[in-house]
């Protein structure tokens, strides 16, 4: 690839502003089609206020009506009603009292005079509400008065001409004023069921104008509605058209400004040229045009240039990569020497400490082979044994370190049953401890079995419990090795647990207890040897099993070391 130096630049092509003006390309806000929407939404308004105005003004019509027919025609059909219904029973009473023996005239006379009073009282009634509200029916009402005052002067006849009849005759009859009181009572009947034909005629000429009435009511509120409706399309059809198409061109316009496009976007917004809300936005949206292809040419440059960097860089990459290729292959042939040469070491120094430590404790056993030892040659020879085995002891430690340094340490789980795993530590250091008159219990609170690796983990105990022995009081020291079941973290696992009364271990070296070669005690003259690498193996075969070994802090008594492995590889 060249230099950036020949690369030719693409420059930006240039577009015309779309929308040129003195404010510096600013469009004025006019809110057009704010004002249109007000306007089309208050002609809506108006034409429903008007319609619920007649819808109003054609109820009330209906309701007078209803009004009218309710206040003044039924209650004067209700009293002609009545005025017959009082005269029939006057005419029933004035014949029976006529007809009747002298002994009851006193109660027929009463009923007599009870139903004229109601004749009179309902003749009132209706003439009061003739004269208020049909004066067209006057001729009716003075009709209807001259019969009734004919028809009470009829019955009171004959009323007197039975009163003046003796008690032992008999009713005296004059068919003159029986044909005449019938005559005055047919007359009576004739000019009620006149006015009562007449208000039956009012009654259905009412009825039929509240029936016209909500026709009206009906037919106006459909058209009114169609018309809202009309409107209503007319005026949606045309903002519809009004605002969506300008909505269309710039969306076709953002669409264009999105693949690149920007001749096409440039055609679209110039569709868009109003003086309105709309017009405005497709103006900011022509800036918005110009400033991302100012931005794509800057970024088109930009690239260019990142990308020579790139290829630069993507060189020294590859050339690194092949360094480290190169280093990485010495190392591996470095670690395999390093293996090979510790796995020699650890046969050429075993070699010889084999025979030695064969030698050394054939001396102290047996004295038929090579005599018996003074005192002075038995203690020599104790020395050089108790020598090998720290040597043997600081060979294996250094191969175990080196092994889980390289992540090769060997583990074989097996099931393991928990309290044979701590009786057989206590027993193997039972005798020592004896001889020291220290105590040495186990405190196992589970039956069960885990999955581990017992040597390892014996070998994790041992050092533990061989740490407890060197620094615990002769006579007064105890070592309680405990194991228990723990889930609060909802995982099933064991701890395991050494805990002694010694000397404990100062807070200020607690945490570099598990370093290589870190010894508690680093003066020339420390009581108690070791290589310091017992507890950073002890921690590492643990960790190998899935599990955590830590120093409880909390321990006042002394030191305590705690370690936990999950039961059935739960974690592993």
């Amino acid at each position: 690839m060249s230099g950036s130096s020949g690369r030719t630049k693409v420059r930006a092509p240039q577009y015309a502003a779309l929308y040129p003006n003195e404010n510096g390309g600013k469009i004025p806000y006019y809110s057009k089609i704010g004002t249109k929407l007000i306007v089309g939404f208050l002609v809506i308004a108006c034409i429903t206020g008007l319609v619920g105005y007649l819808s109003f003004n054609y109820s009330l019509t209906v309701g007078a009506k209803f009004h009218e027919l309710a206040l003044q025609t039924i209650p004067v059909f209700d009293s002609l009603k009545e005025i017959k219904v009082a005269a029939l029973s006057m005419e029933a009473s004035t014949q029976e009292f006529v007809l009747s023996p002298d002994l009851n005239r006193d109660r027929f006379l009463q009923e007599i005079n009870i139903q004229k009073d109601d004749l009179k009282s309902n003749l009132k009634k209706y003439s009061d509400l003739v004269n208020k509200y049909f004066p067209d029916e006057i001729d009716l009402n003075e009709s209807i008065h001259k019969n009734v005052n004919l028809y009470v002067q009829n019955s009171d006849r004959m009323v007197q001409l039975r009163q003046n009849s003796t008690l032992s005759a008999q009713p005296m009859r004059n068919i003159t004023m029986e044909q005449g009181f019938q005559a005055s009572e047919d007359a009576l009947f004739q000019s009620i069921d006149n006015a009562i034909s007449h208000e039956i005629d009012e009654i259905a000429d009412r009825s039929n104008a509240v029936d016209t009435a909500i026709n009206n009511s009906s037919l106006v509120t459909v058209f009114s509605t169609v018309i809202s409706v009309t409107i209503a399309i007319v005026f949606g059809l045309y903002f519809s058209r009004y605002i969506s198409r300008p909505i269309s061109n710039l969306r076709q316009a953002s669409i264009q400004i999105g693949k690149g496009d920007y001749v096409s976007a440039c055609k679209f917004l110039s569709k868009t040229h109003r003086t309105d809300e709309i017009g405005k936005l497709s103006s900011e949206i022509e800036k918005m045009r110009q400033s991302i292809e100012a931005m794509k040419t800057n970024m088109d440059n930009l690239v260019g240039q990142r990308t020579e960097e790139l290829e630069m860089k993507n060189h020294q990459l590859l050339e690194t990569e092949k360094n480290l290729r190169l280093v990485n292959e010495e190392l591996v042939k470095t670690e395999l020497a390093k293996e090979e040469f510790m796995s020699m070491v650890s046969h050429e120094l075993k070699t010889p400490l084999s025979p030695m430590k064969l030698y050394s404790q054939m001396l102290l056993k047996s004295s038929k082979s090579f005599g018996k030892l003074n005192e002075r040659q038995n203690k020599a020879v104790t020395v050089i044994l108790d020598s090998i085995m720290k040597l043997e002891v600081l060979i294996s430690d250094i191969l175990d370190v080196y092994k889980l340094d390289i992540g090769r340490l060997r583990i074989n789980k097996i099931d393991v049953d928990v309290e044979k795993l701590v009786d057989q530590i206590v027993t193997e250091f039972k005798p020592l401890a004896e001889d020291n008159k220290i105590g040495l219990r186990s405190d196992v609170r589970l039956r069960s079995t885990i999955k581990c690796d017992p040597q390892r983990i014996s070998q994790v105990l041992s050092n533990l419990v061989k740490n407890s022995l060197d620094f615990v009081p002769k006579e007064t020291g105890l070592i309680t090795i405990q194991a228990r079941e723990d889930s609060n973290d909802g995982l099933r696992k064991v701890i395991f647990t050494v805990e002694d009364n010694g000397s404990g271990i100062p807070a200020d070296k607690i945490d570099n207890l598990f370093k290589k070669f870190y010894q508690v005690d680093t003066t020339l003259t420390r009581k108690h040897g070791g290589t310091g690498l017992g507890l950073t193996i002890s921690k590492g075969i643990i960790e190998a099993h899935g599990g955590t070994m830590w120093i409880d802090k909390n321990y006042n008594n002394g030191a305590c070391f705690r370690f936990t492995l999950p039961r059935n590889d739960e974690t592993i």
